[in-house]
């Protein structure tokens, strides 16, 4: 397995580990009130530092098992198919958050309530994160 594939692998699981976080936080603030247009905004808005911070002390512990256990540095040189796997993967990652972005527009067209597109939206930036991952995962191993 690559350094990359093994990257992706363990940022995957920190993505899974700042959602679950942040969806307790989420039910436990939204429990019985209703969400306007501000709460909305608030949570939405919250969700990416909370899963930027995640991110990082995820890198971090990551970087430094992997020091510790092979005994080298970061990977930073990046070739011709690495920028090809990186494009590749944020252009799977643009569809999938455009997919669920549009499901929470017609969702707020149909009426449905403020909080059911509030878990919608956070749910779809979850699946969107896992996708990049996933898109990056996949093609380290096809090779394209």
């Amino acid at each position: 397995m690559t350094y990359q594939e093994k990257r992706s692998y363990i940022q995957f699981m920190g993505n899974i580990i700042g959602f679950i976080i942040y969806m307790f936080y989420l039910v436990s603030e939204t429990k019985g009130i209703q969400v306007g247009m501000i709460e909305f905004g608030k949570y939405v808005l919250l969700l990416v530092p909370a899963l930027a911070i995640v991110q990082i002390i995820v890198k971090i512990i990551f970087d430094t098992l992997n020091r510790t256990r092979e005994k080298k540095e970061d990977e930073n040189l990046k070739d011709e198919l690495d920028y090809m796997i990186e494009l590749k993967s944020l252009r799977n990652f643009c569809f999938a958050f455009l997919a669920s972005f549009f499901i929470t527009l017609s969702l707020f067209w149909l009426g449905v309530s403020m909080i059911t597109c509030l878990y919608v939206m956070v749910s779809g930036i979850f699946v969107a994160g896992n996708v990049i991952e996933l898109s990056y995962i996949y093609y380290y191993r096809v090779g394209s």
